[in-house]
């Protein structure tokens, strides 16, 4: 019987693999957190200008935040209002603080603003009429949006979760798709459920 020869891994190969760790535990990390605090999914948690705890945050600049979820079965629906003279961006990182996809004048330089649906790659989820299709290569996502010199209480920048038709309502208060809650001012959430679900707002 012969022993198996472990693999020899390179210094490289190490410290790219602990990199590669040390990302995805970080990112858990804040999810926990957020959760922790007020979080909810597929809610939007909105910051006043300077209230993050982050490193050397921008004083001027007002964020959006939340953990959203899509599937085969649904997709997110962002509504980014038109905004002028200032920097905005919606962007949606994976679970290792990568950006997934990002909204902004740069990246849809004809289109701006309107809806923009966030979906799963290969999903089969109706798109809403005159909505933007964003694909994503995966289910769960943070996304943050910020608006710098923004005046709060003008323009809405709205999110909303899209079910496929043949979906079955969650009841589970847990169910990342189910979220009721309304904010008002600069952004508020809410469900829209296909079939025979009913549109809550």
């Amino acid at each position: 019987m012969t022993t198996p020869v472990s693999p020899t891994l390179s210094d490289t190969e190490i410290g790219n693999s602990y990199i590669y760790l040390l990302s995805r535990l970080l990112v858990l990390r804040q999810q926990h957190l957020d959760f922790q605090e007020r979080f909810k999914w597929n809610a939007l948690v909105h910051r006043k200008p300077g209230e993050v705890d982050w490193p050397n945050p921008n004083l001027d600049v007002a964020y959006s935040e939340a953990w959203v979820a899509v599937d085969e079965k649904s997709c997110l629906v962002v509504s980014v209002p038109k905004i002028t003279g200032r920097y905005y961006t919606v962007q949606f990182l994976n679970g290792w603080g990568e950006t997934v996809a990002n909204i902004n004048e740069r990246v849809f330089p004809q289109r701006p603003s309107g809806e923009f649906a966030i979906c799963l790659q290969g999903s089969q989820v109706p798109v809403p009429a005159g909505a933007q299709r964003i694909d994503v290569p995966v289910k769960y996502m943070r996304a943050d949006a910020c608006r710098a010199r923004l005046e709060l209480g003008r323009g809405r920048c709205t999110a909303k979760t899209v079910r496929g038709p043949r979906a079955r309502p969650a009841r589970s208060p847990d169910d990342p798709h189910d979220s009721d809650l309304r904010y008002r001012g600069v952004a508020r959430c809410r469900s829209v459920r296909g079939g025979r679900g009913r549109a809550r707002q």
